[in-house]
């Protein structure tokens, strides 16, 4: 799963931001999703990231797993992430 080639991340205390180089606008994340952000590259679908994130948040699978394929629809929509990016 990964983000457009248009987007950059920048890191900061209180989560990150999301530039999109296209439309240059900025997008503000919070902490937990900039951690969605982080395991993105690597992972091959939500259930990747749940597992990641399982070790440093006290909520349920099934809870994660609803929240991350909220935030990824919320990213499609905005156009940081592809629509053929695995989100299932």
């Amino acid at each position: 799963m990964k983000l457009g080639d248009h987007v950059r991340i920048r890191h900061e205390k209180f989560g990150a931001l999301l530039f999109d180089q296209q439309r240059e606008k900025f997008f503000v994340v919070n902490g937990v999703s900039k951690d969605i952000l982080e395991l993105m590259p690597e992972a091959e679908t939500i259930d990747d990231i749940v597992a990641g994130l399982s070790q440093s948040y006290d909520s349920t699978p099934e809870i994660m797993k609803r929240d991350i394929q909220e935030f990824v629809e919320e990213l499609r929509k905005a156009g940081l992430m592809p629509r053929g990016s695995n989100g299932s």
